[in-house]
């Protein structure tokens, strides 16, 4: 499967998330639809502000995501947390 599912939990909405990603698809890339997906569920404009800023934080080992690596690059598989901050 090239694609992993992940939840999210994301600071900014209090509340967390199910999303499928592209393992091909840069960290930087992944984020911008997130926050993308997240403004258009939560029918809120604006709700992240500069998306540069963000960050994508993998709970289990307690690291932040490098933004120019790949999903499968980061070692990210399917079941695993992400934090947004």
């Amino acid at each position: 499967m090239n694609r992993v599912l992940i939840e999210l939990f994301c600071a900014a909405t209090i509340k967390k998330y199910d999303f499928w990603i592209p393992k091909s698809m840069l960290i930087k890339d992944v984020i911008k639809r997130l926050t993308e997906d997240i403004e258009d569920y939560e029918n809120v404009e604006e709700l992240f502000g500069n998306v540069d800023d963000i960050m994508l934080y993998l709970d289990d080992r307690k690291v932040i995501l490098n933004k120019e690596y790949t999903v499968e690059q980061s070692g990210i598989v399917s079941g695993q947390m992400l934090m947004m901050v």
